[in-house]
Protein backbone atom coordinates (compact mmCIF):
# COMPACT_ATOMS: atom_id res chain seq x y z
CA UNK A 1 0.00 0.00 0.00
CA UNK A 2 0.97 3.65 -0.74
CA UNK A 3 0.69 6.72 1.55
CA UNK A 4 -1.59 7.93 -0.56
CA UNK A 5 -3.89 5.27 -0.55
CA UNK A 6 -3.63 5.13 3.38
CA UNK A 7 -4.81 8.87 2.98
CA UNK A 8 -7.43 8.05 1.81
CA UNK A 9 -8.72 5.72 3.83
CA UNK A 10 -8.66 7.32 6.18
CA UNK A 11 -9.02 10.86 4.94
CA UNK A 12 -6.33 12.58 6.67
CA UNK A 13 -4.52 15.30 4.12
CA UNK A 14 -2.13 15.94 7.07
CA UNK A 15 -0.73 14.60 10.55
CA UNK A 16 0.01 17.98 12.21
CA UNK A 17 -1.37 19.35 15.76
CA UNK A 18 -4.09 21.49 14.67
CA UNK A 19 -5.80 22.23 11.95
CA UNK A 20 -4.54 24.77 9.09
CA UNK A 21 -5.41 27.57 10.35
CA UNK A 22 -3.67 27.20 14.45
CA UNK A 23 -1.01 24.53 14.34
CA UNK A 24 1.06 24.59 17.71
CA UNK A 25 4.36 23.19 17.83
CA UNK A 26 6.56 22.95 21.33
CA UNK A 27 9.99 23.22 20.89
CA UNK A 28 11.98 21.49 23.92
CA UNK A 29 14.52 24.41 24.22
CA UNK A 30 17.32 24.48 27.10
CA UNK A 31 14.92 26.58 29.25
CA UNK A 32 11.68 24.06 29.09
CA UNK A 33 13.96 21.06 29.63
CA UNK A 34 15.15 22.56 33.03
CA UNK A 35 11.21 23.01 33.80
CA UNK A 36 10.34 20.16 33.15
CA UNK A 37 13.61 18.52 35.22
CA UNK A 38 12.38 20.87 38.56
CA UNK A 39 11.85 18.77 41.49
CA UNK A 40 8.43 20.20 42.59
CA UNK A 41 7.71 18.48 45.12
CA UNK A 42 11.06 19.05 46.73
CA UNK A 43 10.11 22.92 45.86
CA UNK A 44 6.45 22.41 47.88
CA UNK A 45 8.40 21.18 50.85
CA UNK A 46 10.58 24.02 51.04
CA UNK A 47 7.46 26.05 50.60
CA UNK A 48 5.60 24.67 53.45
CA UNK A 49 8.67 25.14 56.20
CA UNK A 50 8.80 28.86 54.63
CA UNK A 51 5.10 29.57 55.29
CA UNK A 52 2.36 28.34 57.37
CA UNK A 53 -0.53 26.07 56.51
CA UNK A 54 -2.66 28.96 56.67
CA UNK A 55 -1.67 30.77 53.69
CA UNK A 56 -1.38 27.42 51.73
CA UNK A 57 -4.87 27.42 52.09
CA UNK A 58 -6.08 30.51 51.28
CA UNK A 59 -3.77 30.56 48.38
CA UNK A 60 -5.84 27.11 47.30
CA UNK A 61 -9.01 28.65 48.02
CA UNK A 62 -8.74 31.99 46.10
CA UNK A 63 -7.26 29.52 43.38
CA UNK A 64 -10.36 27.07 43.33
CA UNK A 65 -12.81 30.25 43.29
CA UNK A 66 -11.40 32.05 41.13
CA UNK A 67 -11.33 28.90 38.72
CA UNK A 68 -15.15 27.71 39.35
CA UNK A 69 -15.81 31.58 38.76
CA UNK A 70 -14.31 31.23 35.06
CA UNK A 71 -16.35 28.63 34.54
CA UNK A 72 -19.32 29.36 34.53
Amino acid sequence: MNLLFLQHVWRINDNLLGDRDFCPIIRKAAALQQSLNLDLTAEIERLKTEYSAQIFHRAAQYLYRKETKSSY
